[in-house]
């Protein structure tokens, strides 16, 4: 969708000396020196006690701190807004916002295209500026959204290309233009060698991530890569490219129309047994499921901390028991975790669903939502648990299994295993942050039971310690010996 980027600013006020007062409410409203048309957008305003950095790229999973949304409907120039303290803030009302000093940025979302909204060009930011609150005799405090995002900075060079192929099986399915976005990592001889061809490494970044904060492949090899990060954020938060109702054809689109885009555009191999696939975490589930759903396309995945990839330990939850489920207590009435470190719970359901009803969009749980659910009556997906009370739809849950990874290849074993032979490799730390060990441990334990030659490890760590240069250097090795058997005879 074209969008015009329309200059303007937004002035937040304040109007009572108590965030503590029933009478507390922001009041907004454009400067009347400039000529807009009506805008629809989503206000976030976020407020921190810790140093340094911007806010706008909140909310902290593993330190929450306040913020507060307001969605906003044909805004036209002279009106002015409020928001009072009824509006959706997380973790704590305003009206119990302890005394202290407080950074505060605001952010307004005009794109609903993308779950990055502090990346998007368009959307505007005010600066981080300082409020102490002192109870209910602070004074009224102000801050203006003056600054427009210009949008994730990432530059062209001779070697990287920042590229959107426009799709049409999207465009179709979405009812509106999209496209689809890579950063494109030439090698190093490119151009000073014009009739040489080069195997592609598709890399996916995780949940959150970026074409400008994904990192490459790196380490010695003998044989060159075109390495393409791929941007799967969508407004849902992450499409994991796989075909779904709420996100459209995303896995369809990237084999039918993007990857004979970039053979056609760059001096690629082009063959199936020369492109390969990575990523870590959401982009570790995107990669094999790519490679398990389209085994004919791709030469061999490289899984890392993947999403859960058997629903029987979708984190520590058998989302197919006929047993009483609750996403947010275990069956002996605790909270049930969602992450932990050295096996101290740090994150639970219970607060995790809850900060994402106040993003509204764009969170992590609603994202698995979007990918695995069909659409309700409205269209929406279909929610897996009550907001309420946190009690697993088991229809819901069941309607799952299409995208579960181990269920898919126990299915389809007959038709897919002989073309995912020596293709599967997938690697998550024993003390994964996210629970998601269990759920590689039923499927390598499934993997087995079929026959399968799939390299699947246990390692020590966590989440977050698995990409590291001895482990990329095995898999450029790895990948080096199938482009060596591919390319022998040519």
């Amino acid at each position: 969708m074209l969008t015009q980027k329309i200059k303007f600013i937004a002035i937040i006020v304040i109007t009572t000396a108590s965030i503590a007062s029933a009478d507390f409410k922001f009041q907004l409203q454009w400067n009347p020196e400039r000529e807009i048309v009506p805008q629809s957008g989503r206000l976030f305003l976020f407020l921190s006690q810790r140093q340094g950095g911007q806010l706008i790229n909140g909310p902290n999973w593993f330190h929450p701190e306040p913020f507060l949304r307001q969605d906003f409907s044909n805004w036209k120039p002279g009106e002015t807004r409020t928001i009072s303290l009824e509006v959706d803030t997380f973790p704590v009302p305003l009206a119990e916002l302890p005394p202290g000093e407080y950074r505060v940025q605001a952010l307004f979302d005009l794109d609903f295209s993308c779950q990055l909204s502090h990346l998007r060009s368009g959307n505007w930011a005010s600066k981080v500026e300082m409020l102490n609150y002192q109870g209910t005799e602070t004074p009224p405090f102000s801050i203006t959204l003056d600054r427009e995002i210009e949008g994730e900075y990432l530059p062209e060079t001779l070697l990287r290309k920042v590229v959107e192929v426009p799709s049409d099986l999207l465009t179709d399915a979405l009812q509106e233009l999209t496209s689809m976005r890579a950063a494109i990592h030439l090698p190093e001889h490119y151009h000073q060698e014009p009739n040489k061809r080069y195997a592609v490494l598709f890399i996916i970044p995780g949940f959150g991530g970026s074409l400008s904060n994904t990192p490459l492949v790196e380490g010695p090899a003998q044989y060159d890569l075109i390495q393409v990060v791929l941007d799967a954020s969508c407004p849902w938060g992450h499409h994991v490219f796989a075909d779904s109702a709420t996100n459209g054809p995303r896995g369809t689109a990237l084999v039918e129309e993007f990857l004979p885009w970039i053979d056609q555009n760059f001096r690629t191999i082009g063959t199936p047994e020369t492109r390969f696939l990575t990523g870590v975490s959401s982009g570790g589930w995107s990669s094999l499921w790519l490679q398990v759903e389209y085994p004919e396309a791709f030469g061999g995945v490289w899984s890392i901390a993947p999403d859960p990839v058997d629903f029987r330990d979708f984190q520590q939850i058998n989302l197919y028991s006929e047993a009483p489920k609750n996403l947010f207590t275990t069956a002996d009435g605790y909270r049930r975790p969602l992450a932990h470190t050295r096996r101290r719970p740090i994150i639970f359901f219970d607060d995790f669903s809850q900060m994402e009803e106040v993003l509204g969009r764009g969170g992590q749980l609603r994202s698995f939502e979007a990918v695995f659910s069909p659409l309700d009556g409205e269209g929406k997906p279909q929610k897996l648990w009550n907001r309420e009370t946190g009690a697993i739809d088991l229809q819901v849950a069941e309607s799952w299994r299409k995208y579960d990874i181990s269920d898919k290849l126990k299915r389809e074993w007959k038709e897919i295993g002989p073309q995912l032979k020596r293709k599967i490799h997938i690697v998550v730390g024993k003390q994964d942050t996210f629970y998601l060990t269990g759920a590689v441990r039923l499927l390598k334990q499934e993997l087995a039971a079929l026959g399968s030659d799939a390299e699947v490890d246990l390692v020590p760590g966590d989440h977050f310690s698995l990409w590291t240069a001895p482990r990329l250097q095995e898999m450029r090795e790895a990948m080096d010996l199938k482009i060596w058997k591919a390319t022998r005879n040519n």
